[in-house]
């Protein structure tokens, strides 16, 4: 069976479309809750009357940020790679040692991110 470059191209350039308005609604939600959470104006404000935004969830965020990473980086093999074979063994742990060791001396923000990944 023949590869038919444009088809694949014209695939590929569909999904980075369909992938750039997922990305625009993402980016403007999370716009909107770093503004509440920072507790910015909401841009409907009225003259006279009060304009004072509390920052409960900023206070929230910061109770639960070290409740929820602690799960995550109370040891020091945060990242563990099984191997699928005996072969893939030493690979394995050089992989997860490699990981470990950049997710470590990386900082962390607020945003937490798990990926399981598999073939």
């Amino acid at each position: 069976m023949k590869v038919d470059k444009n088809r694949i191209l014209m695939s590929f350039k569909s999904d980075l479309k369909a992938s750039e308005i997922t990305k625009k609604e993402w980016d403007a939600k999370r716009a909107l809750y770093v503004n509440e959470s920072y507790g910015k104006n909401y841009g409907n404000e009225i003259e006279g009357k009060s304009a004072i935004v509390t920052k409960d969830i900023k206070k929230q965020i910061e109770w639960l940020i070290p409740s929820v990473s602690d799960a995550f980086l109370s040891t020091s093999d945060i990242i563990k790679c099984n191997p699928v074979t005996f072969e893939d063994s030493p690979s394995a742990r050089q992989n997860e040692l490699l990981l470990n060791t950049q997710f470590c001396r990386s900082s962390i923000d607020i945003t937490l991110l798990i990926i399981h990944l598999g073939y």
